[in-house]
């Protein structure tokens, strides 16, 4: 290494740099692997979903609290219509929601 002292603001600048770097690396792999599957899971859906449907998250993240973290495509109907507040229109905007979610994992890679 030689004489030359590594400064103690270097370093923490670098170990911020790499540990931006392993987020962004699980990320990718993350949306690759999800993309690739289709193994998209309610929990992820309600970190990442660009909805505005405060009605449809809630029925979604009620469906998470009584089923489990399901995938997206295990969500049943008949177990999704006996939440509160979820009916018809709700499993339409769910669907709807489920296919622009899965576009929108395609049009990134």
């Amino acid at each position: 290494m030689g004489n030359k002292k590594i400064k103690k603001e270097d370093y923490l600048k670098a170990l911020d740099i790499v540990t931006e770097y392993h987020k962004q690396i699980i990320n990718e792999s993350e949306i690759i692997k999800l993309n690739s599957n289709n193994n998209i899971t309610i929990k992820y859906f309600l970190k990442n979903s660009d909805t505005d449907n405060k009605r449809l998250l809630y029925i979604l993240d009620e469906y998470r609290s009584f089923y489990g973290d399901v995938l997206l495509d295990d969500v049943l109907k008949f177990n999704f219509l006996r939440l509160r507040n979820a009916g018809e229109k709700a499993w339409c905007d769910f669907l709807s929601a489920k296919e622009i979610f899965f576009s929108d994992l395609k049009s990134i890679n």
